[in-house]
């Protein structure tokens, strides 16, 4: 196994002072959302970062690329995304409403005036035989690359030798650098205007407000309007879409509209859907687009891994090498749910997760306590094996103003891959208890880590 031990900072595990500085650095680098009063609250942070060989992480970025290119194979093909998602009849998904429009765009040969801008994260868990697996890739809402970041700064702070050994993480560059080109792209020799699409309630502002920031500072101007702002103050004029007081956008830069719901207006209905829809049949940068967020999706990851490494040759351009990653990473064990007692008696051997295809966190379960309906089983869920990851031991993190020593820690590394042509833009790495089933730092369930070789 290519693990080294892991180190930790020489301090005092009750060293109030210590606490305090360490607090002082997470509220300077804004590593953290808002609370229900809008006001900063600290998110849980590593203070011993996963230290792996520099061999390990390259690898990572190479099977993220890899993943990245076979997605970008799959949204050139519309007629393949339609075909693998003709087995799933969940009307009351997103993807299934995805799937509708992809009928509507091939019956009718509507042409799509929207350029696709790729930014997207696949998580990935490094298991036993050392090889990376992805859990799931993210081309919507892609977001919290800059904590990790930042995180790394506060790490620089508190050891002296952090710096020299860091893996590199330029999440806030490379990512609004591939934004502000394609931007400018649409722009042409005017500065461009660019919309993040937010939601209405959000609460993870400082890790755009980092992007957004960057964004400014090379030219463009962001604005942030939820799907409801749009539908008020959109217009169309000679296939490019302008905003009220603000003229021309160049680029949607989506961090809401992962799941149905965020499409519901005043009215209870999904008709904001149509108006992410329309969108893309303008001259403007979107991203992701629907093509993508199809691509990313768990449905589609679950096809993808019946693919062979020759047809990812022959079928998807793939060279053998980046084949073999790609077949590796998705070498998980996939069941589609045939009946309930199938579902119960694999969930109960505690080897099998059961997922849906919503997006964000409580969308595994683990436990057949609380299953839906078997009819909604078979429209919308499958079964996935477990992945049998690498363990962390001793991991010490502070939270809520109080260290904590973690006995046994796994990380998902989320590799961000920008641009047409797969390149590395940051890592976001976040880590949990092995008691725990997801990652997400939303629900609490995990915290934020690093990288160091």
């Amino acid at each position: 196994m290519n693990l080294m031990p892991n180190t930790q900072f020489d301090l005092k595990r009750n060293e109030t002072s210590f606490i305090q500085r360490v607090n002082k650095l997470q509220e300077k680098f804004q590593i953290g959302l808002l609370d229900r009063l809008h006001q900063f609250a600290p998110s849980p942070i590593s203070l011993t970062p996963w230290q792996l060989f520099e061999a390990d992480f390259k690898r990572a970025l190479l099977t993220a690329k890899a993943l990245s290119q076979l997605s970008y194979s799959a949204i050139k093909n519309p007629a393949f995304l339609l075909s693998s998602l003709q087995d799933f009849n969940d009307h009351t998904n997103l993807l299934y409403q995805f799937k509708r429009i992809l009928e509507r765009r091939i019956k009718n040969n509507i042409a799509i005036g929207a350029k696709a801008v790729n930014i997207n994260r696949f998580d990935l868990l490094l298991d036993k035989n050392n090889h990376w697996k992805l859990v799931e890739s993210n081309a919507i809402a892609a977001g919290m690359g800059p904590f990790s970041e930042q995180l790394s700064s506060i790490h620089q702070h508190l050891s002296n030798d952090y710096l020299r050994n860091a893996a590199p993480n330029s999440s806030i560059k490379h990512q609004s650098n591939e934004l502000f080109l394609q931007a400018k792209k649409i722009a042409r020799h005017k500065a461009p205007n660019i919309v993040f699409v937010v939601e209405p309630e959000e609460n993870n502002v400082y890790d755009q407000q980092y992007l957004a920031k960057a964004l400014e500072n090379l030219g463009a101007t962001v604005i942030f309007r939820t799907f409801n702002q749009l539908n008020n103050d959109l217009s169309s004029k000679s296939k490019s879409l302008y905003l009220n007081n603000y003229g021309k956008i160049s680029l949607f830069y989506y961090r809401s509209g992962y799941n149905l719901v965020d499409y519901k207006d005043q009215t209870n209905e999904s008709s904001l859907l149509h108006l992410r829809e329309w969108v893309e049949k303008h001259q403007v940068a979107v991203c992701p687009s629907i093509e993508q967020q199809v691509a990313s999706s768990k449905w589609l990851q679950m096809k993808l891994s019946l693919i062979d490494e020759e047809h990812l040759h022959k079928d998807f351009n793939m060279t053998l090498s980046d084949a073999k990653l790609v077949t590796q990473s998705l070498g998980s064990d996939y069941q589609k749910v045939e009946d309930i007692h199938q579902v119960q008696h694999l969930l109960h051997n505690q080897n099998w997760l059961l997922k849906n295809q919503n997006e964000g966190g409580g969308n595994v379960l683990s436990k057949s306590d609380s299953l839906p309906g078997i009819s909604l089983l078979k429209r919308s869920y499958f079964l996935m094996k477990k992945i049998d990851s690498t363990e962390r031991n001793d991991v010490l993190i502070l939270n809520n103003n109080r260290q904590q020593l973690l006995k046994k820690v796994i990380s998902e590394l989320g590799v961000f891959i920008v641009g047409d042509k797969h390149d590395y833009g940051g890592y976001l790495l976040r880590s949990k208890s092995t008691d725990k089933l997801e990652t997400g730092v939303h629900s609490g369930n995990g915290f934020l880590d690093c990288v160091r070789f």
